[in-house]
């Protein structure tokens, strides 16, 4: 059997995924929440400061969490929500 939850949204969408269980749905749910951290290097700070938003084509995506200097620049820690990981490539 099938059934639905809906979690606010009241739009009819055009297509709807479909899990195999509850738990895989739930699964699925909890990893487009919370947040991945990246340790960035640059070798000068640019104009960031702790909070700035991180933005992809300007919508956005995570922020700044904290940055400090080490040997030869600077190590910016920032975080990203697990719904945009998949943006983030080795590059």
């Amino acid at each position: 059997s099938i059934s639905f939850v809906s979690e606010g949204s009241e739009s009819i969408q055009k297509e709807y995924q479909l899990f195999q269980n509850e738990s895989l749905a739930e699964l699925a749910q909890y990893n487009k929440t919370g947040s991945k951290t990246l340790m960035l290097f640059a070798s000068e700070l640019p104009p960031i400061s702790k909070g700035s938003p991180l933005l992809y084509r300007n919508l956005p995506v995570g922020n700044v969490s904290d940055f400090h200097l080490v040997d030869g620049g600077v190590l910016i820690k920032a975080t990203i929500e697990n719904r945009f990981a998949y943006l983030v490539t080795p590059q």
